[in-house]
């Protein structure tokens, strides 16, 4: 499924093709990426537009044909196969976590989808990556030589970074819970 891009999508685009973004590159929309990942079946829901540098895909996970880009959730597929959740609830959500930066994105997907019933061990690490927040953002600034330019580009938009970067991921992935059901049906 090719879901419509909008023109804050080919904004994003343009601006992101520019940049050496937090360790991923982002393109236009492509189902082969995902089907090369997961098979043929993905495409009935999930079109790539970025890749990690470890070979993740970041996806739009849509059941609803006549999404646009902007409405459909975001998800991280792993390369390794674990994540695989909806990781925000649409682009302008995943824009205000992307400053944090991706390992932070993957190490709260992997808390989440790897919780082995150790609910007090996942908050704690929860609480410890939500308090050290602004450190992730400072960090960031360090690592990535475009942060900046990111941020600037972000508030144009009327994007901020999000407040609560945890909390936002764990909604989106409360609410999309069936991604994950869903691709492990599909590859039974």
């Amino acid at each position: 499924m090719i879901l419509k891009k909008t023109s804050f999508y080919e904004s994003w685009l343009s601006f992101s093709s520019s940049q050496s973004i937090v360790e991923c590159e982002f393109f236009d929309l492509k189902e082969s990426p995902v089907t090369e990942l997961l098979g043929d079946f993905s495409k009935e829901r999930l079109t790539a537009f970025g890749e990690h540098a470890s070979g993740s895909l970041l996806t739009f996970y849509s059941k609803n044909i006549e999404a646009s880009v902007e409405e459909a959730p975001v998800a991280w597929l792993d390369s390794e196969g674990s994540p695989c959740i909806v990781i925000s609830n649409n682009l302008k959500e995943f824009l205000s976590i992307l400053p944090y930066g991706m390992g932070f994105i993957y190490t709260v997907a992997s808390l989440i989808e790897n919780d082995l019933g150790n609910i007090d061990l996942r908050s704690k690490a929860m609480e410890k990556i939500t308090q050290n927040g602004n450190e992730l953002l400072e960090e960031s600034r360090k690592r990535f030589l475009s942060i900046d330019d990111l941020l600037n580009w972000l508030a144009s938009k009327n994007i901020q970074p999000a407040n609560d970067p945890v909390k936002l991921i764990v909604e989106a992935h409360e609410k999309n819970r069936d991604l994950t059901p869903w691709i492990i049906e599909s590859l039974t």
